[in-house]
């Protein structure tokens, strides 16, 4: 019985040193070649944009289609997920002339993943005194790689008859990035 037991706990040493001896020369030739990388998670629903100066001689993110005496532009502002464009009616303003006015941004894509699935719609947020008619939104690209620039526009038809009333627009655009939908805004108010 006792040789039995010996022979026994020598096979079982025996077999722990071979598989010893075999994990060592495997784990000394495995090489793993390649690189890793990672790309970043974007939460929330606001869409990344690298904002694209589209008038660099007036130093703007805009442009307008054609200019209306006594419609001025007051300001812009490009803050995350929201651009927003200001113009001013000043006295004297008159509706002798309904204009189609267009108005353009930019913006490029700053990740490392395509945009996919994109979409526009625009709505009238306030229209005081009715002066504006119903926005169109569109754009040039439904789906962005990487480094890829959009255009973004919004055309109106608009008869001011008075600097009275406040009208604003809102475009929304959509794309997928990371298996979700996210949101970018142009808002265009007349004050």
């Amino acid at each position: 019985m006792k040789k039995i037991n010996f022979v026994f706990i020598m096979l079982i040493a025996i077999f722990i040193v071979i598989l010893s001896i075999g994990y060592a020369f495997f784990s000394d030739s495995l090489s793993i070649n390649g690189v890793a990388t990672t790309v970043d998670f974007y939460s929330g629903d606001a869409l990344p944009t690298e904002p694209i100066k589209f008038d660099p001689w007036n130093d703007r993110y805009h442009t307008r289609s054609e200019g209306v005496d006594n419609v001025n532009f007051e300001s812009e502002s490009w803050n995350g997920d929201t651009f927003t464009l200001i113009y001013d009616k000043k006295a004297g303003v008159t509706c002798a002339q309904i204009h189609n006015v267009r108005y353009t941004i930019s913006f490029s894509n700053p990740t490392e993943l395509e945009y996919t699935n994109g979409t526009i719609s625009a709505e009238t947020i306030q229209n005081g005194m009715n002066y504006i008619g119903t926005p169109r939104a569109s754009m040039n690209k439904t789906s962005l790689k990487p480094g890829e620039a959009i255009e973004i526009y919004i055309d109106l038809t608009f008869s001011f008859c008075a600097a009275l009333g406040t009208q604003e627009v809102k475009a929304t655009v959509s794309f997928d990035l990371q298996g979700k939908t996210r949101y970018f805004y142009f808002v265009l108010r007349y004050t």
